[in-house]
């Protein structure tokens, strides 16, 4: 019997990208999966399934033990273990794994020092950007599952580990979601219907809710021929003062502060026009149907970000705004976007059930 540990992040919009890989390995009779989380994890509800066992470690993360551990660490450079504070609460399990799995990218040398035999294996939660692959330590990972050739690029030729693409496993597991919902259920008129999903990572770009949030709001409030679903990234969510948003609850605005449907592509088959930054959720929604993206021009943009506009449009002001949601996306729009699509998802079949098999080859 394998011991597989899969730690569900405390960014609940990761747990898809692992969650079809949970329940592939929950039907494997020779493995025991089990997901630990600690408290600040919201919802673990998604990996509620027969034969996975559900661990809380009952811990806060950020704490003022973990400062003072973390401190220590640093100056001193003893306590090794103390560099995720996390990790030692989770030791007894890990002690006890042939496998843990994270898409946290959590360095697998902190991994290795409670479980020298353990494989260490990154779900990775979408399409990974380079700048952020660049600053991220591989030491210690045995297995990267890369969702295509944008992301195994990214990684680059320094990880000395396996790395195999596997596809979206979000957007497999989410194919069969039958909770998607309509523009009459949501608004109940078919006007033209944006999607806004500022993203948190000022350092990669994502500047839009920061730049220009409450004013796109405004915009949407007193123009009510269009329809907005405000579905910020959650970990944005936490920053914003939901007291100001009370103002914005109109007929022709809906408001979804990280709600399932915010994560599992509900919202897919109503959006007509994608409006957000940088992030592998508006590469999702650009596979799974083309359509208008539009971004604010931002003139501080990293790599990630100029990427990303070059698949969409920009506005400089909110006079020629209005016009960018109007104009429907080209057919050479459309098949830029699909040909860029290609190198960032592979064409797999299952995704899933691809990504346990290679995980469980590992032993």
């Amino acid at each position: 019997m394998k011991n597989i540990v899969v730690q569900c992040a405390n960014n609940i919009a990761h747990h898809y990208h692992v969650y079809g890989i949970v329940k592939e390995l929950s039907m494997m009779n020779n493995s025991r999966t089990t997901v630990i989380h600690h408290d600040s994890c919201s919802d673990v509800s998604l990996f509620e399934m027969n034969n996975v066992f559900i661990k809380n470690q009952k811990y806060k993360p950020f704490s003022g033990i973990e400062q003072l551990a973390r401190f220590i660490n640093i100056k001193l450079k003893r306590i090794k273990t103390v560099d995720n504070y996390l990790l030692l609460k989770s030791a007894d399990v890990i002690k006890n794994a042939d496998v843990f799995i994270c898409t946290d990218l959590i360095v697998g040398k902190r991994i290795k020092e409670f479980n020298p035999n353990c494989k260490v294996v990154w779900a990775l939660h979408g399409a990974v950007a380079n700048s952020f692959m660049n600053s991220v330590d591989t030491d210690g990972v045995d297995l990267i599952l890369s969702c295509g050739e944008t992301t195994t690029n990214a990684v680059g030729s320094g990880f000395n580990g396996k790395i195999v693409e596997v596809g979206s496993v979000k957007l497999h597991s989410c194919k069969s979601n039958d909770k998607k919902v309509s523009k009459i259920e949501l608004f109940g008129n078919e006007n033209r219907t944006v999607l806004y999903n500022p993203h948190f990572n000022n350092k990669i770009g994502a500047r839009s809710w920061d730049d220009h949030g409450i004013e796109l709001l405004d915009w949407f409030k007193n123009n009510s021929d269009f329809n907005l679903i405000f579905s910020p990234h959650p970990m944005l969510v936490k920053k914003i003062d939901e007291s100001i948003l009370s103002q914005y609850k109109t007929d022709n605005i809906h408001i979804d502060l990280g709600g399932s449907r915010s994560m599992n592509m509900s919202y897919e088959p109503v959006v007509d026009v994608y409006i957000g930054d940088v992030s592998s959720h508006a590469l999702e929604y650009m596979s799974m149907n083309q359509r208008t993206f539009v971004f604010h021009s931002n003139q501080d943009l990293s790599n990630e970000s100029t990427t990303m506009h070059k698949h969409g449009r920009t506005f400089n002001s909110f006079d020629e705004f209005s016009s960018e949601l109007l104009n429907k996306i080209s057919e050479n729009e459309a098949e830029i976007q699909k040909r860029y699509i290609s190198t960032v998802f592979s064409p797999v079949t299952n995704p899933c059930s691809l990504s346990a098999s290679v995980i469980m080859d590992l032993l």
